[in-house]
């Protein structure tokens, strides 16, 4: 935004910035009492040099993203984590699977000789059927 100033060679108001607003900084000063080389600027030497805006343009792009790549690495750490773990878990989970497989075989197993007995002792009688089901173990 422009602004109003002395000027440096002839003490009248000049106006300093960017050259959008001269009208606006020097309103309240009459034509009498402006510098002559107002409408030039440079020749007062008080006009505003351009802004570059490149670098803070630059520099801010840079830090978001440095921010979205650390939050990138921070994500994949995670992930990486939750990844482990979840194998591990599921390692866990496949080592009680098979217990209870193995469980579910010996009980199997146990109810298949039980109910042999049964129906051995139910159809020889109580005596044979002694004999034979240590037979039948013997042969396994």
């Amino acid at each position: 935004m422009c602004r109003a100033v002395p000027c440096p060679s002839c003490s009248k108001a000049t106006w300093i910035g960017c050259g959008l607003h001269i009208d606006a900084a020097l309103s309240g000063v009459s034509k009498e009492d402006r510098c002559s080389e107002w409408r030039t600027g440079d020749d007062c030497g008080l006009k505003a040099k351009p802004v570059d805006t490149k670098p803070v343009v630059k520099k801010s792009v840079n830090l978001a993203a440095e921010k979205i790549s650390r939050t990138l690495e921070k994500v994949k750490a995670e992930a990486a984590k939750s990844k482990k773990a979840l194998e591990t878990k599921v390692e866990q989970q496949g080592e009680k699977i098979e217990l209870l497989e193995g469980e579910v075989r010996d009980l199997k197993e146990t109810e298949a000789t039980n109910f042999t007995w049964l129906h051995v002792a139910v159809a020889a009688g109580l005596s044979s059927a002694f004999t034979f089901v240590v037979i039948r173990f013997s042969r396994k």
